[in-house]
């Protein structure tokens, strides 16, 4: 076989390993901040208490001498198609913790 033939063939193998590596690397990057602008926004509506434009279940936790209360509150009617969903915590000193679950619509 000849050799600019093989080296024909490396390069070509060699240039689209490359072009495939950087296509993987560029969508982990579009999506790690995808999800640290959804998460950013999360944190600042849950801080506000202004959810707009989302479908929120916060869920309220308390234990009290071995007893333990549960309630579900809704803000936002819910949708079939979200884009982003993420959970926050929020913990109080009294033991009671609140959980929510935003959804973001499309």
């Amino acid at each position: 076989m000849r050799l600019d033939v093989v080296a024909t063939v490396l390069i070509f193998v060699l240039c689209f390993s490359l072009m495939i590596y950087h296509f993987i690397k560029s969508q982990y990057f579009i999506s790690s901040r995808n999800v640290l602008y959804f998460h950013l926004r999360a944190r600042e509506m849950v801080e506000n208490e202004s959810f707009q434009n989302v479908y929120v279940e916060k869920i309220y936790l308390s234990v009290f001498n071995k007893t333990t209360n549960y309630r579900v509150e809704i803000i936002g009617r819910p949708s079939i198609n979200y884009v982003y969903f993420i959970e926050l915590y929020r913990i109080f000193e009294n033991g009671t913790i609140i959980i929510y679950k935003i959804y973001f619509k499309s």
